[in-house]
Formats: C-alpha cells, sequence, structure tokens
C-alpha cells in the first residue's frame, strides 16, 4: 500500500509540478511563465465557446472572394492609372468616338469610372465583362446581384436609351446601350431611356419595364442594385425595393454591361460608376 502511494505522489508531483516542467498540467495551460490561469478564457469550454462564435462567412463574401460555386467580381477602378481603360482582367472597352476612363478625382474617392460618349448619333462608350466575368442561376444559386454607386448624366429630350447598366444574355457583345432593353436578349438592367430612368426585364421574346425616375435623379450619385432569381427580378436604390418584374424574367448566362450612347445628335450622356459588386448566392 505504501509502495503504491509513493507511486501515485511521485506521479503527481511530476503531472503539477512546481515550478512547471514540460508537459506538466500548468505548462500547458499557459502561454508564458505568469501561470495567471482563468476559468472564463483559458479553460476548454471557453475556447470552444470563442470559436463558435467566430464570425464565418457570408454567401456574398464568400462569392466575392472566389470561393464556393459561383465567384464574383468587385472593382474599386482604383488599380490603373489616371485616364487608363479599367483592368482588363473584367472589363472588354467599346470606344465609337466615346470615352471609357478610370478617374482618380478626390470627390470619386476611390476611383470612378468614366464613360462619355460621342457628340454625334450612335457614338458609344461601353465595357463589359463578356467572356471574363460571367453569371447564372447554378448549382444551389438562388439569387445573382448586382449592386454599384452610380451617376447617369443625361440630355433632355432624347428618343432611345442614352445610359444603362445590368446584365445581358452571354451570347454577344452590345452593340449600342438599346441591346441593354432588348426583347431578344435575356436582360434585366437599369437605363435612361427617352430621358428618364427605368428598370427592363426580358425573357428572350418579351420585355416588360417600370418606372424609376421618382428614385434616380440626373447628374446624381444613387446606389442601384439588381438581383434576379428564377421567379422575379427585383430593382433597389439607396437600399430600399423600388420596383418587381416577375412576368419575363430572365433565363440565361449573363455577362455584365454598362455605358452610354448618344441618341441625340449633339452633347454628351455620362455614366460614372465609383464602385461595382456582382456576386451570387
Amino acid at each position: 500500500m505504501a509502495e503504491e502511494y509513493e507511486r501515485l505522489a511521485a506521479e503527481l508531483n511530476t503531472l503539477l509540478a512546481q515550478p512547471p516542467t514540460a508537459n506538466s498540467v500548468a505548462d500547458m495551460l499557459h502561454a508564458d511563465g505568469s501561470y495567471t490561469y482563468d476559468n472564463t478564457t483559458d479553460s476548454l469550454e471557453a475556447i470552444a465557446n470563442a470559436i463558435a462564435g467566430m464570425a464565418t462567412l457570408s454567401d456574398k463574401e464568400k462569392s466575392l472572394l472566389g470561393l464556393g460555386v459561383h465567384p464574383g467580381f468587385q472593382d474599386f477602378f482604383n488599380d490603373v492609372a489616371e485616364g487608363g481603360d479599367p483592368t482588363t482582367d473584367n472589363w472588354t472597352v467599346i470606344e465609337n468616338s466615346g470615352a471609357v476612363a478610370v478617374k482618380h478625382l478626390t470627390s470619386y474617392l476611390p476611383g470612378s469610372l468614366d464613360f462619355i460618349d460621342g457628340s454625334s448619333t450612335g457614338n458609344d462608350a461601353i465595357a463589359h465583362t463578356l467572356g471574363k466575368r460571367m453569371f447564372t442561376l447554378k448549382e444551389g444559386v438562388t439569387t445573382i446581384f448586382l449592386k454599384a454607386r452610380v451617376r447617369f448624366n443625361f440630355q433632355a429630350g432624347a428618343t432611345g436609351v442614352q445610359i444603362g447598366i445590368g446584365f445581358m444574355e452571354g451570347d454577344a457583345a452590345p452593340a449600342s446601350m438599346a441591346d441593354i432593353i432588348a426583347a431578344a436578349k435575356e436582360v434585366a438592367s437599369i437605363v435612361i431611356n427617352n430621358s428618364a430612368a427605368a428598370c427592363y426585364a426580358s425573357d428572350g421574346s418579351t420585355a416588360e419595364s417600370d418606372d424609376l425616375s421618382s428614385f434616380i435623379s440626373d447628374n446624381t450619385w444613387v446606389t442601384i442594385e439588381i438581383r434576379i432569381t428564377a421567379s422575379a427580378v427585383t430593382f433597389y436604390t439607396a437600399d430600399t425595393l423600388r420596383a418587381t418584374l416577375n412576368t419575363n424574367v430572365p433565363s440565361a448566362n449573363w455577362f455584365v454591361a454598362a455605358g452610354c450612347t448618344n441618341v441625340v445628335g449633339s452633347g454628351n450622356e455620362i455614366l460614372d460608376i465609383q464602385w461595382i459588386q456582382v456576386w451570387a448566392e
């Protein structure tokens, strides 16, 4: 009996050695030599609770980081020189007597993509992501989002689509901004049409639209958002729902397009995009 006691005492002295030695309990409970154990922070239960409480990535964050089924992208237009084209990782530029260029003016922080068409009818300034950044409802994706900080500067008295931003069916690059509301294209877009703001959706045969002129003003910054699901396209400004189109809902492989086309025959249309995010959830 005495021998068993001595053996257990020796094991306890090793386990709970003072001062602590390698592999003793005290040594395992502390990161330094202070040995100030606090069960509210240092116990296994406290550590497990802290890990469980760590924030997990949202579906949006996963998509924008290129994780999960459907990678998204975001652009703040701060990675090229003043006056340069936007990054070719995301964008293809079409300049038909118009201009598409990155600006770094302090009022546009952290950067801005500036579109300005030419002064003759049909002059364009367009950028799109066809073949570079494509989006579709697949593999459990229920919603495709586009959110951007934009400013539309348009002429009065126009007939036709002057400025637009949104999703287009991924079969061909836009020939003009008129394509971004075309019934034959499966689109979801926010535009300036006939000198008024509107939203459009098309299922490839028929287009529907709604008026946004109460929420989008000329030469005024606004945050817009487009959401596509299998049953509806919804449109937001300032994080507030403004319109729902659910009769002719697109179902396609989309790219993002933005730009302006001169339909007046003089003057200019201008589109500024301060930042853009496109993702899937």
